[in-house]
């Protein structure tokens, strides 16, 4: 997991808005290609997500959700890799693309008002990876 910022806005009790912003590293390769494995380097990305969530039991100790949204990823920081297997890495980009994004939690009351929140997110993209100046192209799915 990673930290990340959770903006959740109730429109009634049993439906809010959650905006969640967060940003990750990521080693981007190419596994079993015609040149074998190349490594491509290192991206950054920023996937906000704003999502709709249903909470069921809003009043319990215990309040489990399900929610349903989109995100649109930014790339940023690509960092060109060592190749390999004969590539040259000269130059890299990454397309920013809008996908969707699915979570389950609960929120935890600890006391008086005070929750401790556990979900787990599928943020769902594809971006279309330039190499070399379109040289060498592919598409990556998250």
């Amino acid at each position: 997991g990673i930290p990340e910022l959770d903006i959740t806005y109730f429109i009634t009790e049993k439906i809010a808005a959650e905006l969640v912003l967060a940003t990750t590293k990521h080693d981007v390769t190419v596994k079993d290609s015609t040149l074998g494995d190349v490594d491509l380097g290192t991206v950054r990305l920023l996937p906000p997500v704003l999502t709709l969530q249903y909470h069921f039991l809003p009043d319990g100790n215990f309040r489990p959700y399900i929610s349903a949204g989109i995100n649109y990823t930014i790339t940023f920081d690509e960092n060109e890799g060592s190749g390999g297997g004969g590539a040259s890495i000269n130059n890299i980009s990454y397309s920013n693309e809008f996908g969707f994004a699915f979570q389950i939690g609960m929120d935890i009351e600890i006391k008086d008002n005070w929750f401790l929140n556990v979900d787990i997110k599928k943020v769902f993209v594809e971006t279309d990876i330039d190499v070399n100046d379109g040289a060498i192209k592919s598409t990556t799915r998250n």
